[in-house]
């Protein structure tokens, strides 16, 4: 599922070119990169323990979307009352009057945002404006998250899917991850850091349904079986995925 973009306008297609988006593999973290795939409590006789960085949700997470990387540099100061900011890019003296319009960090009013109990001021949530277009085949929409895993500190971007084989403009309203207070804070958001998560999804024709049920022992069983083979791959999701799937060709 391929997820094409196109630049707003023509002068922001440098933005496109030098920050492009990337597959989330080629974009890990630090600590995903240099943390080993076990600890070993006891060289000599003790147990191998899995690491963080070799759990299948976790690496599944981190490899399977594209990160959208920070288009320009973005600065801003804060408290309960006000807040203060500049996008670098904007403000490059363009000639187009509609560029210069171009509303690269705006926010929602507290009214829109009211009830919601997020880490903003009295002045709403503030919002980044992609200058980029983004379209996707139909019947394919687009997963916007916070890119978690990087371990930022400063700002968190709400979720949202949106139907981008209909609607095209996408905008990224973020939270403050520290609440606001009387003292004024100060954070920057790099130009080139990854900046949110996009995951292509199907979209549902049907709604999904619950069903809860009693203990079945059965599927309990069926359960511990496979978590028999897994544990004597040494818990290698790989080979695991692997025997599941024989299984299930066999069914």
């Amino acid at each position: 599922m391929n997820i094409n973009f196109y630049p707003i306008f023509e002068e922001f297609e440098p933005l496109l070119k030098l920050y492009p988006p990337v597959k989330a593999s080629e974009f890990l973290p630090e600590w995903y990169k240099k943390q080993a795939n076990y600890k070993r409590i006891d060289y000599k006789f003790g147990p191998s323990i899995p690491n963080a960085k070799i759990c299948p949700a976790i690496r599944y997470d981190l490899t399977e979307g594209i990160i959208l990387p920070a288009w320009s540099d973005v600065i801003i100061e804060y408290n309960k009352q006000d807040t203060n900011w500049v996008c670098s890019v904007g403000s490059v003296n363009f000639l187009d009057q509609r560029i210069r319009e171009f509303p690269f960090l705006s926010n929602h009013s507290y009214n829109q945002t009211e009830g919601m109990n997020l880490n903003i001021g009295g002045y709403g949530a503030l919002k980044l404006s992609s200058p980029y277009y983004m379209s996707t085949e139909p019947g394919v929409h687009t997963k916007f998250t916070d890119v978690t895993h990087h371990i930022r500190r400063d700002v968190r971007f709400l979720s949202a899917t949106v139907e981008t084989d209909i609607w095209h403009e996408v905008n990224f309203p973020f939270e403050f991850i520290n609440p606001p207070t009387d003292e004024t804070k100060k954070i920057l958001i790099k130009a080139g850091d990854p900046l949110v998560m996009l995951t292509p999804i199907k979209a549902q024709k049907t709604k999904p349904t619950i069903t809860l049920h009693k203990y079945n022992q059965k599927f309990v069983d069926d359960f511990r079986v496979h978590e028999l083979q897994q544990r004597s791959v040494s818990l290698s999701w790989n080979k695991y995925k692997q025997y599941r799937k024989s299984i299930n060709e066999e069914e």
